[in-house]
């Protein structure tokens, strides 16, 4: 029988645009927003001694409603899943469901951002012969507060816009685990571990970004159809308290497209470690007033595993 390894406990950062978002609030025109985000993110397993990359793929819906010209609602939901085969008897079977809901206020160039966020994940351990020999079911409802300062560097229509912004995460997991040892006839041995614990995670984030007209110039007094946006970020996370084993997953945010953001909430790289680095890039182009499409990727440093994970967006504002 295959020997396993739980996971450890993980840290599920739902977040919003603590970044770029401000562009977007401080950008002319505000609208109501519908996203559908394509992508995949990398995970680890543990059988054992032997340490099997995952690379669940799916979707994420995201919304956002402008309550007031400063309050913004921002929803998510999102889906992923993965069947990797550890050698020719054995099996891996992971499914990740997460949402979130979010309220953000802009004043100004301040903006400030609260989420409340829920993932629940199943894994699935299987053998041909026998069936499942393991299963262990992951909830990490979590709480993030932001606050976000940016500005455009200067008042030219192709000036770079940049940001800062500092955020507090706090995430309460709890882990129930079902290991089967041996089966007799029909009754089946079985371990059962459930567990519980919470983390306190802090983090800095700096973001950079361009959004470029095509066709026409700056001069001319005409809404501007079709445009680029592009940029990059860096962020360090530290753990502050809770567990010293933590694999943590943090998600981008949302990038401007001349007044028209596309949104992004979505799973990213799972990291492991107590403090690490993030460095992500972006490109998006803008069909019209209303429809955009945005291609990123993202990548992990300083950690005790790094990972990385990539997505396509498609935003369509109302």
């Amino acid at each position: 029988m295959v020997g396993i390894h739980q996971h450890t406990p993980r840290l599920f950062a739902v977040s919003l645009a603590v970044g770029s978002l401000a562009y977007d609030c401080l950008s002319s025109a505000h609208a109501n927003a519908l996203s559908l985000s394509l992508g995949q993110y990398q995970d680890t397993f543990y059988l054992s001694d032997t340490n099997i990359d995952l690379t669940p793929k799916g979707a994420t819906i995201y919304g956002n409603l402008d309550i007031t010209e400063q309050l913004r609602l921002n929803i998510s939901y999102g889906r992923y899943e993965d069947d990797t085969a550890v050698n020719d008897r054995a099996r891996v079977d992971l499914q990740s469901v997460a949402w979130s809901l979010g309220l953000s206020y802009q004043w100004q160039n301040w903006l400030a951002t609260i989420i409340y966020g829920d993932l629940d994940e199943d894994i699935n351990v299987t053998q041909k012969r026998i069936g499942s020999i393991f299963s262990e079911h992951y909830r990490a409802p979590s709480n993030c507060i932001s606050i976000n300062y940016g500005d455009f560097s200067n008042d030219s229509l192709h000036a770079w816009y940049w940001s800062l912004a500092a955020k507090l995460q706090y995430t309460d997991w709890q882990r129930e685990s079902t290991r089967i040892r041996a089966r007799e006839e029909a009754n089946a041995l079985t371990n059962e571990i459930d567990s519980s614990g919470d983390s306190l995670f802090t983090s800095l984030h700096f973001n950079l970004s361009k959004w470029q007209p095509i066709g026409g110039n700056e001069n001319e007094k005409k809404t501007v159809q079709q445009s680029i946006s592009y940029g990059a970020g860096i962020s360090w996370h530290h753990l502050l308290s809770g567990e010293t084993d933590i694999l943590a997953r943090n998600h981008s945010g949302t990038r401007a497209s001349g007044g028209t953001a596309i949104r992004q909430a979505r799973f990213s790289q799972q990291v492991n470690g107590e403090q690490y680095g993030l460095i992500s890039a972006f490109m998006s182009y803008q069909f019209s007033p209303k429809l955009a499409i945005e291609l990123d990727i993202s990548t992990s440093f300083s950690a005790v595993k790094n990972a990385s994970s990539g997505n396509i967006t498609v935003s369509y504002s109302f």
